[in-house]
């Protein structure tokens, strides 16, 4: 059986959120797993408002273009991965992947549904620390 999940990209609009694209992923859903595969994607990326001519950074022009990209990276045939409701959740997922914007970044805030708890709120590079401690720490 697979580790469901979802990754949820939201936006400020005004004083609050908006949850533009949830993508659903069949499998592999797990800190060590999509979320880091995820943290050390975003890792590379800049956020930018609007891309300049010559820009030799990888960049994302919004959250829009974010999610846009990050369906392109996770799709690759049928099956797997699936596009949800913005408003849609409890689909049998084990963890809910939040992103936002963070000034010319980003923040992760991984939600454990079976702890029914916050696991993590923090930069990618964090994340990707986090990570490496709590497998350190399970040897």
């Amino acid at each position: 059986m697979g580790t469901r999940s979802l990754v949820r990209f939201i936006e400020k609009e005004g004083d609050k959120d908006k949850t533009i694209c949830n993508v659903y992923r069949q499998y592999d859903g797990y800190p060590d797993g999509r979320g880091l595969q995820l943290a050390i994607w975003l890792n590379e990326l800049t956020l930018v408002n609007g891309i300049r001519i010559g820009e030799d950074r990888k960049v994302a022009n919004g959250i829009g273009c974010l999610s846009a990209q990050w369906v392109a990276e996770e799709k690759d045939g049928a099956g797997g991965v699936y596009l949800y409701g913005v408003d849609d959740n409890n689909v049998g997922e084990e963890y809910i992947y939040d992103i936002r914007e963070d000034k010319d970044s980003f923040t992760i805030m991984l939600f454990d549904c079976y702890k029914d708890e916050v696991v993590f709120d923090g930069n990618p590079k964090e994340y990707i620390d986090w990570v490496r401690m709590m497998i350190i720490n399970e040897d």
